[in-house]
């Protein structure tokens, strides 16, 4: 089945081109030694220091090559494209009191870039006619046997081809492909498993992988894939040297999710899907009653635009007594975002100064404020001096009521306090600096709310927040906020409420792609706008749950969810008790 949906040993097709060979070569310390890697600010510690600092953040051992105190220049070597990818994002960290820079100065992918725009666009070419969207899936089999002479002549070359797989790779993702299916039979990639690892670094989310005919011997290539493709469902190694009986439950176990090996099921799909998920309903936001939830969401939307439009109005909201504090943290090292809410904004800042300057001065960070007295110093207390110190930080812009989905929200009650907390979660983008408070402009950092010198002001960014809002019922239905409390990093996406990716079978290598393969899937439920209009997002969302797993119709779901308070666990066990009392025209046919 394989073979005759994806053409394993059909000859390829491809663009035909008509000038010379062309065999880009990458440098010689990348193709015998690893990554090239250079870093500055490091000076305040020794090498063991640095390199022990960055195993620690990253897991990753560097090489040392050379370190020059004069010039503050180390240079250094990673393993792999991953690792150098990975140990980029150190840049711009602090490291013994100063600030590190990392660049890469070789690498596979930015080596054969280089060949010009017509590797570029020999790539493009591959690319687009091996690709199906509708199968997401990047058909390179038989990929150096192509019939393009200069897809052949980079291909001829083992080092070339290992580079020209990887930047294949990255300017598919460049170009926004999305790949659930990677096809690279018949391409003698041997044991190299530094090209597969790489691979994975590029693909995590890969479901189905065909490494046929490879001259794959050893199981140590396959077993560096361990823990890399967590969602790996289908591997085809046919025709490998690697592919016999003694070998299969070894290579099952590297692949948490693989059901499927060389066509044949090897795991219940069902039974591992139910194993694995999270029991507990994946949702971005909590609130602890219905009525809290829209007294807190319509608190926190005002809240949020009066910050964003007018910052000054929200001095009724606090008391001689009210608090405001912030901080920022770039000690984090983040992935690369999930979503952004600007994807031409820069994931890592080029240092502090420029990047936090208006922040700096009143940042209130215990880990590097010591002492009662400058620690209390950060905090505002009172109307006056909170707004003072709103005017002194940037203009933003949140999207609460555009994007509701890019935050997170948890609301609990404080009874002793006749309070809520708000913890709410998520991205901002700056769009103007601070406000001038009236007192000098140009003053230094140390005063308490001037506005930052030219030379220290901030460049405008997207960052990501963390706020914590104490708000106590005032009179007559107003709010009196307690406290604020306000941590800013660098962006790091939403991928800590926002599933990266759900759990539903794509087709499979397996799977007829010329036939429309039937499954026992739902189609999306809509719940008609009368019903939806007395129920809250979280009722819908159970109420839909509901009907998915019990298959129950719209009006038996509704009744059964309402007779179980609107618990889940509860309407799962009620349904299982009375099951078999159950009415037949209950259920969708």
């Amino acid at each position: 089945m394989f073979q005759n949906t994806f053409g394993l040993n059909a000859s390829n097709t491809g663009n035909q081109h008509s000038s010379s060979n062309m065999s880009p070569s990458g440098s010689d310390w990348t193709q015998n030694n690893g990554i090239l890697v250079e870093i500055t600010g490091w000076t305040n510690a020794d090498e063991k220091d640095l390199s022990s600092f960055i195993h620690r953040k990253t897991k990753i051992n560097i090489r040392i090559i050379q370190a020059d105190r004069k010039t503050g220049i180390l240079k250094a070597s990673v393993k792999t494209d991953g690792d150098a990818n990975t140990l980029s994002k150190c840049n711009g960290i602090r490291f013994a009191g100063n600030i590190l820079r990392v660049k890469v100065l070789s690498s596979p992918g930015t080596t054969l870039a280089a060949g010009g725009n017509s590797t570029v666009a020999l790539i493009k070419s591959a690319l687009s006619s091996r690709y199906d969207s509708t199968s997401r899936l990047l058909n390179l089999d038989g990929i150096r046997n192509d019939v393009n002479p200069e897809l052949r002549g980079v291909l001829s070359n083992s080092q070339t081809a290992s580079k020209f797989f990887l930047a294949m790779l990255k300017i598919a993702l460049q170009e926004q492909y999305k790949i659930d299916s990677l096809n690279l039979s018949n391409n003698n990639l041997g044991n190299n498993s530094r090209d597969l690892i790489e691979m994975a670094a590029s693909l995590p989310d890969l479901q189905n992988l065909a490494l046929s005919n490879n001259n794959i011997t050893k199981l140590d290539a396959l077993e560096k894939l361990k823990n890399k493709l967590p969602r790996l469902r289908e591997l085809w190694i046919t025709g490998n040297p690697v592919d016999n009986p003694t070998s299969t439950g070894e290579i099952i176990k590297f692949f948490p999710r693989l059901t499927i090996l060389n066509g044949l099921p090897v795991r219940d799909e069902s039974k591992l899907t139910k194993l694995l998920s999270f029991p507990i309903p994946n949702q971005s936001s909590f609130f602890e009653s219905s009525d809290l939830q829209r007294v807190s969401i319509e608190f926190t939307t005002t809240y949020l635009r009066l910050w964003d439009h007018d910052r000054t109005s929200l001095i009724s909201l606090f008391s001689p007594e009210s608090q405001f504090s912030y901080h920022f943290d770039t000690t984090h090292i983040v992935d690369a975002p999930i979503a952004s809410i600007d994807s031409k904004v820069p994931r890592m800042p080029h240092s502090v100064a420029s990047s936090w300057g208006s922040y700096i001065s009143n940042s209130r960070n215990l880990m590097r404020v010591s002492g009662l007295r400058p620690r209390m110093s950060k905090v505002f207390k009172g109307g006056e001096q909170i707004i003072q110190a709103f005017r002194s930080l940037p203009g933003t812009k949140h999207e609460l009521e555009e994007n509701p989905q890019n935050y997170s929200i948890e609301v609990v009650s404080v009874p002793t306090l006749n309070a809520m907390q708000i913890l709410i979660h998520g991205g901002f983008k700056e769009v103007s600096p601070p406000v001038a408070t009236g007192k000098d402009s140009n003053s230094r950092q140390g005063n308490r709310f001037g506005a930052p010198s030219a030379s220290s002001r901030t460049s405008l960014e997207t960052r990501s927040f963390d706020r914590s809002l104490m708000v106590i019922a005032g009179p007559n239905g107003s709010y009196i906020v307690a406290s604020d409390m306000l941590l800013l990093k660098p962006f790091s996406g939403l991928g800590a409420w926002c599933p990266k990716f759900s759990l539903d079978p794509i087709p499979s290598f397996s799977s007829p792609s010329n036939e429309q393969v039937a499954t026992n899937a739902v189609d999306p439920i809509s719940i008609p706008s009368d019903i939806a209009a007395n129920l809250n997002i979280t009722q819908q969302q159970l109420l839909c749950k509901i009907m998915t797993e019990t298959n129950l119709v719209l009006q038996y779901s509704l009744l059964l969810c309402e007779q179980s308070n609107w618990d889940y666990g509860t309407a799962l066990m009620n349904f299982q008790n009375s099951r078999s009392q159950i009415p037949r025209e209950a259920f969708h046919s």
